[in-house]
């Protein structure tokens, strides 16, 4: 098959959708399919390639820069706009990431003129959560551009029955389907060790354990939470180090580092910004467990990346496959600093019950998220679409 996907960026700062695209286009690309992704906003590594004339890959998928400015919540420019029509003609299906932004429904008005299949995958933004957030314009915008949008969508995809259950209360399409994002697991199949993250890392110099707290450093998050139940634990005697690993508003940051220093944790907190590749995979491995009371997650690549790397995950109920955590081992607690607190402190008291866990954890993923598995559920919807 000939398959578009459609993300307006392809930055990291976008979140977890640029993960779940990249990750699959190229698995896709991998099993022989023609596989793009067009963007109008690329990384800057990718900005200089492509200034310099070199073709953009993802594995063996292209990537396709749109011309003009980012698209956002606004239009297309009208070069990208031909550009897209002309890419959509050559393809058998298209893939839309996101709901808010302009360009998503330009790009299905693109698509259903040319007679093309599209599909949208709706990444948590029609959370109970979410919507919360500008309310009367996300009401406004469903209630015009998105209600025939996600009705003329040949499926709507949902990456857990939590997300599935919010979501469908917002459209009206009767081919919702739910399939868990696509996660490449060789990084952790042969992982680095521990030992990669505890040169790098100072939270690591006075040996004691660390909690990890690894994801874009962002209030829906709940890093006020962990610093809370963090205080809680000094004061039990438990003495262990916090690690916050990711990127984030400067302001919020500097908010969350003088909060650590009023719980007198200053020397105990570590923000490091964003780590990625095998010093991501080595920070999981050097870690007590990793500990995120989020507010809203639909998938979050990290829960099941942190198991795979036999490292224990606490959260909470606001991550709609936390069902499926909960069945790998993940412990789910209310988002409160006692319950995380407890549940930390149950995990550094009993070292073999924590290295059965991540055993656990380890194992199910390694069944649950495998890769075969879901590429060829999304290759099912494709098909799919392709005869309705």
């Amino acid at each position: 098959m000939r398959i578009l996907h459609f993300l307006p960026s392809l930055r990291q700062e976008a979140g977890g959708p640029v993960r779940a695209v990249t990750d699959l286009t190229a698995a896709l690309a991998a099993r022989g399919h023609d596989v793009a992704i067009a963007t109008t906003k690329l990384p800057d590594d990718l900005e200089a390639k492509h200034r310099s004339g070199e073709q953009l890959m993802n594995g063996q998928a292209q990537i396709l820069p749109l011309a003009g400015p980012y698209a956002g919540t606004r239009p297309l420019s009208k070069r990208a706009h031909d550009q897209l029509r002309d890419l959509v003609s050559q393809y058998d299906v298209v893939h839309v990431h996101g709901v808010w932004n302009y360009s998503n429904v330009q790009v299905g008005w693109i698509a259903q003129r040319l007679g093309k299949a599209y599909i949208v995958s709706v990444r948590g933004m029609l959370d109970d959560w979410t919507m919360k957030k500008s309310a009367l314009i996300k009401s406004i915008f469903l209630a015009t551009l998105g209600r025939t949008h996600f009705a003329r969508a040949g499926a709507v995809h949902l990456t857990a029955e939590a997300e599935k259950d919010q979501a469908t209360k917002r459209f009206q399409n009767e081919r919702a389907v739910v399939i868990p994002n696509l996660l490449d697991l060789d990084p952790f199949r042969t992982p680095p060790g521990p030992e990669l993250a505890m040169k790098k890392f100072s939270a690591f110099d006075k040996n004691e354990p660390v909690v990890l707290f690894l994801s874009r450093i962002h209030e829906k998050k709940g890093a006020e939470v962990l610093l809370q139940a963090a205080a809680l634990l000094h004061e039990r005697g438990l003495r262990l180090h916090y690690v916050f690993a990711g990127a984030g508003k400067d302001g919020y940051v500097a908010d969350l580092r003088e909060r650590a220093q009023r719980l007198g944790l200053g020397n105990r907190t570590h923000f490091v910004g964003h780590v990625k590749g095998e010093m991501k995979v080595s920070l999981y491995q050097a870690s007590l467990c990793l500990a995120l009371p989020t507010f809203q997650e639909n998938f979050g690549f990290v829960f099941p990346e942190a198991m795979a790397a036999g490292t224990p995950v606490i959260t909470t109920k606001g991550v709609d496959i936390w069902p499926t955590l909960e069945r790998g081992g993940g412990i789910i607690a209310e988002r409160t600093p006692q319950a995380f607190a407890d549940a930390i402190a149950k995990l550094a008291n009993d070292t073999p019950a924590r290295d059965a866990l991540g055993e656990r954890g380890r194992e199910f993923v390694m069944r649950e998220y495998a890769e075969d598995n879901i590429v060829q559920q999304f290759e099912a919807v494709y098909k799919a679409v392709l005869v309705s």
